[in-house]
C-alpha cells in the first residue's frame, strides 16, 4: 500500500514539475520580449524593423499608416511589469 501511495505521489510530482517548467519558460520568454521592447537602444529598433514587410507584391493596399506623433514607450510601466514578473 505504501508503494502505491509513493507511486501516486511521484506521478503527481512529475505532472506538477512539468507544468511549472512550462510556466517558467513562458515567463522567461515574456521577460525577454518586455526587456527587448522597453529596453530601447539599437536592439529594440532592429527588432521593430524586422517586423516590417518589404515585399513588392504587397502593393499599395498593405501600406502602414503613419505612426502617431505622441506615441512613446511607457518605460516606467515596463519596468514595473518586469519587476513583478521577476
Amino acid at each position: 500500500e505504501m508503494d502505491k501511495m509513493r507511486q501516486d505521489t511521484h506521478a503527481a510530482y512529475v505532472q506538477a514539475k512539468s507544468d511549472l517548467e512550462t510556466g517558467l519558460a513562458g515567463v522567461r520568454k515574456a521577460l525577454g520580449v518586455l526587456r527587448e521592447y522597453y529596453g530601447g537602444g539599437a536592439e529594440a529598433s532592429a527588432a521593430g524593423a524586422a517586423m516590417i514587410q518589404n515585399g513588392a507584391d504587397l502593393g499599395e493596399m498593405m501600406r502602414q499608416p503613419a505612426a502617431p506623433e505622441k506615441h512613446s514607450k511607457a518605460t516606467g510601466a515596463g519596468q514595473s511589469i518586469i519587476g513583478i514578473l521577476e
